[in-house]
């Protein structure tokens, strides 16, 4: 994310749903204020601690709603959202906000979970995503997300499903999702019966007493126009 958006030391950022902070970490030394947001008061309070801990003074944290940015048009040279999109209920507006406060030929780089081009894959994926944490909203086709961005009336600069996988295992991913015994019995069958073009899509396996997968990135980097 950080080369794709060509930061050039003295600008400002916005990163959106910033969860613990990790985005904003790494673009601090690179650009020259950020303001990351979370909905979560906890999230932004950890992600404070991190900051602290680490000495990095140029970062401001605010509890805030993606689709209902509170900032001025035209604030930010640069927005970032992070593998959180997916939890959005409102995407489009999500979008609408971003092209509004970037500045003219700003940038906005985005990172999320994605499923292959094809439909019935990404019915699958939604769905144990959904059974595993029900704040889920949607996994969004890369088309999909072409669409919706270039609705906006951003112009989409680069864009690649190749090129990074977040990779899991079944007992982590489970624990971190706070999944009963009952829906991680229902996970397991799903993952266990799931035929093979889901499981060669999303790398699953199993090996040392765990389901191993990995879920493709879809990262795109698209230029509000002059």
């Amino acid at each position: 994310m950080v080369s794709w958006a060509e930061p050039k030391g003295d600008e400002t950022l916005l990163d959106i749903a910033t969860g613990t902070g990790f985005t904003a970490f790494a673009f601090a030394s690179y650009v020259t204020d950020i303001i990351a947001i979370d909905i979560t008061p906890e999230m932004i309070e950890q992600a404070k601690s991190i900051a602290l801990d680490r000495r990095i003074t140029n970062i401001s944290f605010q509890v805030g709603e993606s689709e209902r940015l509170a900032f001025k048009d035209n604030s930010f040279n640069i927005v970032t959202c992070r593998i959180a999109a997916h939890h959005f209920a409102d995407v489009k507006s999500f979008l609408n906000e971003v092209k509004r406060v970037l500045a003219p030929g700003g940038r906005f780089l985005l990172v999320d979970s994605c499923s292959p081009e094809d439909r019935e894959i990404n019915r699958w994926h939604n769905h144990i995503e959904k059974l595993r944490d029900p704040s889920h909203v949607t996994n969004y086709l890369p088309s999909v997300w072409k669409g919706l961005i270039e609705e906006s009336g951003m112009v989409i600069e680069k864009m690649d499903t190749e090129l990074c996988r977040t990779y899991l295992n079944f007992s982590d991913w489970t624990k971190t999702g706070g999944c009963s015994e009952k829906v991680k019995k229902e996970l397991l069958l799903l993952f266990r019966s799931a035929p093979r073009h889901i499981l060669d899509a999303f790398q699953i396996y199993e090996g040392n007493g765990d389901i191993h997968f990995s879920w493709p990135l879809v990262l795109v980097k698209a230029i509000k126009p002059q």
